[in-house]
């Protein structure tokens, strides 16, 4: 909605390029309003960053605001992508490792005989009407632009 009532873009660049700024500067501020300073910069500016197609702005953004709102994380993960490679490898290996035995006794799971297509741990339907849905999209969007 704000980029339709904005007449030039350049505006918002430049207050995405200022809201940067700030975030780098931010360190001389209380805990308080550095955190309410990436809040706002990862609520706000960062995806007006990303609808305006400016994704190299929007990642600098959104690892600015991250180091405030969560100090701890952005440590953690700096800490990682310092690591050599090949421990992130072997570290990357061990998860997807994890994931597969996870999801291998998730697919043992038994079945609802009344619904081959429901799980009985979940209860959720996990049967493949997605071109139903997709075609009624398709249909609706169609319908919706003819008549424009």
């Amino acid at each position: 909605m704000l980029l339709a009532i904005v007449e030039d873009p350049r505006g918002l660049l430049i207050r995405l390029a200022d809201q940067l700024v700030r975030l780098r500067a931010a360190s001389a501020l209380d805990t308080a309003t550095r955190r309410r300073l990436g809040e706002d910069t990862l609520a706000v500016f960062a995806p007006l960053a990303g609808r305006l197609g400016v994704w190299q702005l929007k990642w600098q953004l959104e690892d600015a605001s991250l180091r405030h709102v969560e100090p701890a994380g952005f440590d953690q993960i700096s800490k990682a992508l310092k690591r050599p490679h090949p421990e992130r490898e072997r570290y990357i290996a061990r998860i997807v490792a994890d994931l597969r035995r996870e999801l291998s006794v998730a697919a043992s799971l038994p079945r609802s005989p009344a619904d081959p297509n429901t799980s009985t741990a979940s209860g959720a339907r996990c049967g493949t009407r997605r071109s139903d849905s997709i075609r009624s999209t398709t249909s609706w969007r169609y319908a919706f632009w003819s008549t424009r």
